[in-house]
């Protein structure tokens, strides 16, 4: 299933402490928001659902199975993530979707690309989807590299969907076109959106705030705002830039 658990999850790295007893439980059909300071832990928490990490105590779960026990492979189709800072191949824009994919399904590869906003731009490039990428993507803009990393980590069709700062890149207009595309997709599995942006995290099922490890606030946007802490700071900070920016 989609059901994710931490528990009594702390992780050590170079004798420092970087998360500290997280435990933190995730129904399958919910879409947590994950927030806090740059060093707070978050991308720890996605490093240690796909394993690239194990927790120096505690356990993670995916259904009832320590995720130990998952075999990499399985589990690496069952949770997937569009991270900050996307690796794309020199190959076609399409073959960069494609990677991971068992089946290159053309049409889940253009849903995939509609709902992050992609298709569009591509189809307007001189071989569209055909479209050769430099190394590292470097043909692409910054918006447009986090956009295919999206449309890669959906067209997969994972149980357990994470965003790590993947809409960090793009324009507040086309971040809620992409939310609105989401919304159906994260319905059928299991989210987890990692932003500093409020805009991003604000129609989650739940907010959970990370500060030096610990989780220090959790619940809902609404309930975040009225209580003081990190996430109305935050909200209140970027109403104001934003109201900078319109001037």
């Amino acid at each position: 299933t989609g059901d994710v658990e931490f528990r009594h999850v702390s992780v050590t790295l170079g004798g420092k402490p970087v998360l500290r007893d997280i435990s933190l439980s995730i129904p399958e059909g919910m879409t947590i928001g994950l927030t806090g300071p740059t060093g707070s832990g978050k991308t720890i928490l996605a490093k240690l659902l796909l394993r690239r990490l194990d927790p120096s105590e505690g356990q993670v779960f995916l259904g009832l199975n320590d995720l130990r026990d998952i075999p990499l492979r399985a589990l690496r189709q069952h949770i997937r993530c569009a991270p900050q800072e996307p690796f794309l191949f020199s190959a076609t824009l399409e073959d960069n979707v494609f990677q991971g994919m068992t089946n290159r399904d053309r049409d889940a590869m253009l849903w995939a690309s509609e709902v992050s906003q992609l298709k569009k731009e591509a189809e307007q490039f001189n071989d569209g989807f055909k479209t050769m990428l430099g190394e590292r993507g470097v043909t692409l803009s910054g918006g447009q590299r986090q956009r295919a990393a999206l449309a890669r980590t959906i067209a997969g069709n994972p149980h357990v969907l994470i965003l790590d700062d993947t809409l960090s890149a793009v324009d507040t207009q086309t971040e809620s076109a992409i939310l609105k595309g989401l919304e159906p997709v994260l319905t059928e599995r299991t989210g987890i959106l990692i932003s500093h942006r409020v805009s991003t995290l604000r129609n989650t099922d739940f907010i959970v705030v990370l500060q030096e490890g610990r989780i220090t606030q959790m619940g809902s946007h609404d309930e975040l705002l009225r209580e003081e802490g990190y996430y109305r700071e935050q909200h209140e900070l970027q109403q104001i830039e934003a109201r900078l920016e319109s001037l």
